[in-house]
């Protein structure tokens, strides 16, 4: 299996309205959502149905280059310690929340 990004709809402007690049992509699992803006690439894992079970995960990429060679990596399955290391592969660095 592997991930489906697609450009932003409306509603994912209303949704992610912190994005800058002019066509952000996503893709979205059962546990997660991804978003790739420019040379960052957000993960907004669903852990549960609690508003605190659920966080974010954002690395910055040295281009749009690697962020998207990272982002077709992702299958939608990995825990967080397979897609730390992917993102790294690629030149990826893990930004704080």
């Amino acid at each position: 299996m592997s991930l489906v990004l697609r450009p932003f709809e409306a509603e994912d402007w209303l949704t992610y309205a912190g994005c800058v690049s002019e066509r952000p992509l996503i893709a979205e699992t059962d546990d997660f959502t991804l978003i790739v803006d420019d040379d960052h690439v957000e993960v907004h894992r669903h852990v549960g149905l609690s508003s605190s079970e659920h966080y974010n995960l954002m690395w910055l990429f040295p281009d749009v280059g690697p962020a998207m060679l990272f982002a077709l990596s992702v299958r939608g399955v990995e825990p967080d310690a397979i897609l730390k290391m992917k993102a790294s592969e690629a030149g990826g660095r893990l930004l704080p929340p």
